[in-house]
């Protein structure tokens, strides 16, 4: 979101993407919005913090909003680790946990359907959409080419599953 400043604080990762991976990312002021596909390996993890509380998933969506008056994090799909330092709570698909601005958990409510309707809502939940197409698109090139097919083009991804499979048979 504009206005918003990030750091990186950890970034690690093994073997091209498909070992162990850790990300913590840090917000000074601002909102930030997170996808995370689905990491590989049971110690890999991606978190976003502002002070002391973090929210940490391996799989998942969820916006992350910090100002001076404190912290909103509305998860949208899956499950949500979400700690203060003191307690960890799962957040999952459709709440949210807010913070006043001395991080100390305000309530868990869930999400209203004004805020799922929030312009930055939808256009981050569509854009993971179309993310997650083209990541499916390129797992499915990398396994043809492992079994010796050179070109998906006779492959359409708006065929359903059953389609495709009976081409490999």
């Amino acid at each position: 979101s504009d206005n918003t400043v990030l750091r990186v604080e950890h970034l690690s990762g093994e073997d091209e993407g498909y070992g162990r991976s850790q990300v913590e990312l840090v917000v000074d002021h601002g909102t930030v919005w997170s996808k995370v596909v689905n990491l590989p390996d049971a110690n890999s993890s991606f978190v976003v913090r502002a002070s002391d509380v973090s929210a940490k998933t391996q799989r998942g969506a969820f916006n992350f909003e910090f100002s001076d008056g404190g912290l909103n994090i509305g998860v949208f799909s899956n499950v949500v680790e979400v700690s203060n330092g003191d307690e960890v709570d799962k957040v999952v698909s459709g709440e949210k946990v807010l913070f006043d601005g001395d991080f100390g958990i305000i309530k868990k409510d869930e999400i209203s359907e004004r805020e799922k309707d929030e312009d930055w809502v939808k256009q981050n939940l569509e854009s993971d959409k179309v993310y997650l197409s083209e990541v499916e698109k390129k797992l499915v090139a990398a396994r043809l080419e492992s079994v010796g097919v050179d070109s998906a083009d006779d492959l359409s991804f708006e065929k359903s599953l059953k389609e495709n499979v009976a081409l490999f048979l």
